[in-house]
């Protein structure tokens, strides 16, 4: 340790005695186990208000010269006290004094700074560099790096304070932090085992001396260094949170539960039911814990160190929020991909299900404000399209495969782009072009994709509508769901030339020229597959219907 002269402050003068009288016995113990690591003579002594000032002055005399009670030089000394000398005492010899011991976990700012002058205390120049022990007593079981939440480091926390007290350029960014007063001295000379020979009586009321000067050294940085190794993060959890801006042990028990669940689970979102495991305590409950912190910010009550302690760990303010985040991050990177936000319902993108996440946003099953629109908008501005998801990936596969192109080349079916046939696509939009809309019509036209000018499908991939497509449904207005539905096979039909329609596939209808009313979309999948599971109940003319489209199953 390198210190041979230290003094040693105690929360009682009985405490002060016993630490006295019962280290020369434990230092010849050790001495002897470890020769070459323990010293071989070892003084300790004690003193109090209740000791004659002139047997005060004898001790103070010898250990500022390095000598026991016997007059000889010791290898090292120990003089133990309660408040005698924190301050009004210069020891100054050949030995003078190494260090200090705080022993005394309850010394206020105050005191520390005044038993701190007793180990800085040094001649102009002399460069003396002192120390300060403070010993940290762990409960049994509990770990070293449980700094920021164990009751043992307060202490230490305290004389960092101290030390800024005593002079703020020692620790800059260190605050001070209350402590509490010790107690008062009692009757304890009465109970030392060893005599105070050589006191004297009459001189009690001596007044002592007081320090004069200003302390020395000052500007030096303090080194602080632990006995055992210490994770550096937990010390600097410490230093912020029990020094430079002091915390409750309750609020910093919660803190710590949330760092030990986002080191476990690598997510500072925390279920509000969340109970986390932790050494040596039962389990807690964060989520509950981050539910008030949550409560607290919203309530504006929560403090600012606090928010910010809180927000560099990572903690998820709001969940909603949180969840919309890691969605659009999965959303760049799908687009990125595939070039647009037209997922599949099933669609993942690094673990996070993308396709339902903006399934739901488009159903507003999750709520869509301005900022999000536009958030999503600025990666795809078609992310929510007018027309259906399925027509958006064939416009985009078209795009991703015309880029660089002058002039649309011949695209047979069978050519595809992230899965999608483009050619067999882009024959069924000119096959149905009656059926598609106007903005569908100018998002082909952009592509180059011009209105198809004969009825039939050609063999280059540009055919025209089929005649039937391009008259319209005379009708239509009229028609009940039934028969818009079979008008929907029917044109489909037409086109593809089977009735293999997939489920969630939608057929536009349009009116005959001339007649009233717009285009009606039929959900023609959904209509096709419940008329096979309900054609028992379906009327003969219905059965009828359905049976004159080819329908096998609607037939007898």
């Amino acid at each position: 340790m390198g210190a041979r002269s230290l003094l040693t402050f105690h929360s009682t003068t009985l405490d002060a005695m016993v630490m006295a009288r019962t280290t020369p016995d434990t230092a010849a113990e050790l001495h002897a186990d470890d020769p070459a690591r323990y010293p071989a003579r070892v003084s300790a002594e004690w003193l109090s208000g209740e000791h004659a000032p002139a047997y005060r002055r004898r001790v103070l005399a010898r250990f500022a010269d390095g000598l026991d009670e016997h007059g000889y030089v010791a290898d090292a000394q120990i003089l133990a006290s309660c408040q005698v000398l924190a301050e009004g005492v210069d020891i100054r010899g050949r030995a003078g004094v190494d260090g200090v011991v705080l022993a005394d976990g309850r010394s206020s700012p105050v005191q520390v700074v005044q038993i701190i002058g007793r180990a800085l205390r040094q001649e102009p120049g002399e460069g003396k560099v002192a120390r300060i022990i403070v010993p940290v007593f762990l409960e049994p079981g509990e770990e070293p790096d449980t700094m920021m939440t164990s009751p043992a480091y307060r202490p230490l926390a305290q004389l960092l304070a101290g030390l800024r007290a005593h002079d703020h350029r020692l620790i800059e960014r260190l605050t001070e932090a209350a402590g509490r007063a010790s107690g008062t001295a009692s009757d304890t000379i009465a109970l030392d085992p060893v005599t105070a020979a050589g006191q004297e009586s009459g001189e009690d009321n001596e007044d002592q001396e007081h320090d004069a000067g200003e302390h020395q050294g000052r500007g030096a940085a303090p080194v602080l260094r632990f006995s055992r190794p210490r994770d550096p993060a937990a010390v600097a959890r410490f230093l912020r949170t029990r020094v430079l801006t002091p915390e409750s042990l309750g609020w910093l028990a919660g803190y710590d539960a949330l760092l030990h669940w986002i080191t476990e689970r690598g997510s500072a979102e925390v279920p509000a039911a969340a109970t986390i495991d932790l050494p040596g305590r039962p389990a807690y409950r964060v989520g509950a814990w981050v539910v008030e912190q949550r409560r607290a910010l919203r309530e504006g009550t929560l403090r600012p160190h606090r928010y910010e302690l809180l927000s560099e760990a990572g903690l998820v303010w709001d969940v909603a929020d949180a969840k919309f985040t890691n969605g659009l991050i999965a959303a760049r990177s799908y687009f990125e991909e595939y070039g647009t936000l037209a997922a599949p319902r099933d669609a993942v993108v690094d673990g996070f299900p993308i396709g339902q996440f903006l399934d739901n946003l488009r159903k507003r099953q999750m709520v869509l404000t301005e900022e999000r629109d536009a958030a999503l908008s600025a990666i795809d501005p078609h992310w929510n399209p007018p027309w259906s998801l399925a027509w958006e990936r064939g416009r985009v596969a078209l795009a991703m495969l015309l880029e660089g192109e002058e002039t649309v080349p011949e695209i047979p079916p069978g050519v595809r782009v992230n899965g999608t046939d483009v050619g067999a696509w882009l024959r069924r939009q000119l096959v149905g072009w009656a059926g598609l809309d106007d903005a569908q019509r100018e998002a082909l036209a952009k592509l180059g994709i011009p209105a198809p000018t004969t009825a039939g499908a050609g063999g280059d991939g540009r055919a025209g509508a089929a005649t039937g497509a391009a008259a319209g449904v005379p009708g239509l207005a009229g028609l009940d769901a039934f028969g818009r539905g079979v008008a929907a096979l029917r044109q489909y039909r037409d086109r593809e030339g089977h009735l293999t329609i997939p489920r969630g596939h939608e057929e536009v209808l349009h009116p005959a020229p001339g007649e009233n009313g717009g285009p009606v979309t039929v959900r023609a999948g959904v209509f096709l597959t419940n008329s096979k599971t309900r054609r028992a109940k379906l009327s003969p003319e219905r059965r009828a219907a359905l049976a004159d489209l080819g329908l096998e199953w609607a037939q007898g």
